[in-house]
């Protein structure tokens, strides 16, 4: 299989282009996981979308830096769509791509006065993407669990009314994703 030039050179590039945080994903398991997509492509045997969507990274400690969370996971998003064709992929459904993209690309505003733990709820949407991916259905508790996040004050978290919007309305899709595999 030819290596799509697009995708090594998105993956030859990345890196420079993400941006740092505290805390965020371990820079050394993210260089690793893409290191490794890009050799695979290299050797015409590209992974599979699912596998590429399914990846977690672990957080750096609270005063550590690593890469921003949405920048990882929006080039996981743009890396399983290039290669969507090429691996096993397109196993997924259109409708659960949608949701999990829909979840990876949401933006929440931040605040210093009572906002929900930014890592807990990255976290928390994470587990409901693995799921989603593996062909999981049912409501988010039994996906993810329940939905519970810490207050925060005195450092940044996503404003409540932010996340309580979407997973409400993560919950009906869900709701409407379960009785359609049905």
């Amino acid at each position: 299989m030819d290596t799509d030039p697009d995708t090594v050179y998105l993956l030859e590039t990345a890196k420079d282009l993400l941006g740092r945080d505290s805390p965020g994903y371990r820079m050394e398991d993210v260089d690793s996981f893409l290191d490794g997509v890009l050799a695979a492509l290299r050797r015409g045997e590209p992974p599979a979308s699912a596998d590429i969507r399914a990846v977690t990274f672990p957080f750096t400690t609270e005063w550590g830096t690593g890469y921003t969370p949405r920048d990882v996971d929006r080039l996981i998003g743009e890396l399983a769509q290039l290669v969507r064709g090429s691996g096993s992929g397109a196993d997924v459904k259109p409708s659960v791509r949608e949701l999990v993209d829909r979840i990876r690309n949401c933006q929440f505003g931040t605040t210093r006065r009572g906002g929900y733990d930014e890592r807990e709820v990255d976290e928390f949407l994470d587990r409901i993407m693995r799921s989603l991916v593996r062909g999981e259905r049912g409501t988010m508790r039994e996906l993810a669990g329940p939905a519970q996040f810490t207050t925060v004050k005195l450092r940044p978290g996503y404003v409540v009314a932010d996340v309580d919007s979407l997973l409400a309305s993560l919950e009906r899709a869900l709701e409407d994703l379960a009785w359609r595999s049905e």
